[in-house]
């Protein structure tokens, strides 16, 4: 009777917190870590898809979904970590693969609950539900301080439209981060093509008045696009700030 109340408790809390989702930085396992014992007692495998998490019970199954973007992977809780302020999340090497995280290095993402693991916490400890959605931090650098703080008076793209450089499909809102201005349409296209051809997927082109500037994003939010500008300086020595990109 007590087995079959266990399980019954188990199953209700699942059903209670599927969805629960909470917002961080992720970050990936380094490859040479690859067969290091995990603090579940496995070997850590590049190519598999698991994570280290403080929060979930050994055994979770998390989606990793990127804030700036949407791309997700599902992962399964089997080490503790990760140990740098602000990050929430390490996830394996084909985790990142597969959302593009080995390119950034780190970013902006939302955890969502998919499976509550019935094992203990890796880093031990007693398990507490994470903060819901409606919880989701003003800023990260609250959460850690991961990212430094965007000036009030960043300025506003305002115009004639802002769209893909790869296909006029208009642009209402976000945040972005501007890496040029060009009088001449031809120059920011170029520059844009350029970046494209480096990899970078999210490049917008925004027109305000008679000024051509290339844009990368859009992101849902300003901390989102602030941990890509951060990205982009650290990583490629580009220059770039944050933009918020307003409905004409």
């Amino acid at each position: 009777m007590r087995t079959f109340l266990s399980v019954l408790f188990l199953t209700a809390v699942s059903v209670c917190l599927f969805g629960q989702t909470n917002y961080g930085i992720a970050s990936y396992y380094a490859p040479g870590l690859d067969g290091r014992k995990t603090s579940s007692g496995e070997r850590y495998k590049h190519d598999g898809f698991t994570c280290a998490n403080k929060d979930y019970p050994i055994g979770t199954t998390l989606r990793v979904i990127r804030v700036d973007d949407g791309r997700a992977v599902e992962v399964r809780v089997n080490d503790c970590g990760p140990h740098k302020a602000g990050r929430i999340v390490d996830v394996s090497g084909a985790a990142a693969e597969q959302i593009g995280l080995i390119r950034d290095g780190i970013t902006a993402v939302r955890l969502e609950l998919v499976k509550l693991g019935t094992g203990k916490l890796a880093c031990g400890g007693r398990y507490r539900p994470a903060p819901a959605a409606s919880d989701q931090p003003a800023s990260y650098e609250n959460a850690g301080k991961s990212v430094p703080e965007v000036a009030v008076s960043t300025p506003v793209i305002e115009g004639q439209g802002t769209y893909r450089a790869d296909a006029l499909a208009p642009i209402q809102e976000g945040f972005g981060v501007q890496v040029g201005s060009y009088r001449v349409y031809d120059n920011a296209s170029k520059v844009a093509a350029d970046l494209q051809a480096k990899g970078y997927s999210k490049v917008l082109i925004r027109l305000r008045g008679n000024v051509h500037q290339v844009v990368l994003g859009p992101f849902e939010n300003r901390e989102a696009a602030a941990v890509y500008r951060d990205n982009l300086l650290r990583k490629y020595k580009m220059r770039g700030f944050v933009t918020a990109i307003t409905q004409d």
